[in-house]
């Protein structure tokens, strides 16, 4: 196998043409190199004084409130049937806001609710005591119609379920 100084030799990197160029660089290169690298560093330093970039930005500003109106977006889409806020009003949480077009009629969805909300203490103690049957069977209800039905069902075969008393009778016999 060759030698690393034996394929120097070969390559001609000792002749004196190439330590020529490759031994020391002239002069005049390194000398007019560091001054355009002066030149340009300088220029960029004069540049920076007169080309001021503004750290503060002077303008007027109006607060209007300390909370920011925040969008609401539908859960559906459609057309509004009906609006029931105006531009710039201040809205609660648990406002109405609008209405989708929708088969429901929005009287009946609020007896729903307040037919519900009466069913509260009873979804938490399961008392009979606590028990309101549901009797509104026309509430035009839309989507909400088949789980209302359902439910009022469910809750017919509890109360007759307790109101029976079928489990103690069969477990006494």
């Amino acid at each position: 196998m060759p030698d690393l100084e034996d394929i120097r030799n070969d390559v001609g990197l000792r002749s004196e043409p190439i330590q020529e160029i490759l031994g020391r660089p002239p002069r005049w290169i390194i000398r007019s190199g560091i001054t355009v690298i002066f030149i340009v560093v300088l220029l960029l330093l004069i540049g920076s004084y007169f080309f001021k970039y503004p750290d503060i930005i002077s303008s007027e500003v109006i607060i209007t409130a300390s909370n920011p109106p925040s969008w609401v977006l539908a859960r559906s889409t459609g057309k509004l049937q009906n609006l029931f806020v105006e531009d710039k009003q201040v809205i609660h949480k648990g406002d109405i806001l609008a209405m989708i077009d929708n088969p429901a009629v929005l009287e009946d969805v609020f007896t729903m609710k307040e037919e519900l909300d009466l069913l509260t203490d009873f979804f938490y103690t399961l008392d009979i005591k606590d028990l309101v049957v549901l009797q509104n069977e026309r509430l035009s209800l839309g989507e909400l119609q088949d789980g209302y039905v359902s439910l009022m069902k469910q809750l017919k075969d509890y109360e007759r379920f307790l109101s029976l008393d079928y489990y103690t009778k069969n477990v006494g016999r």
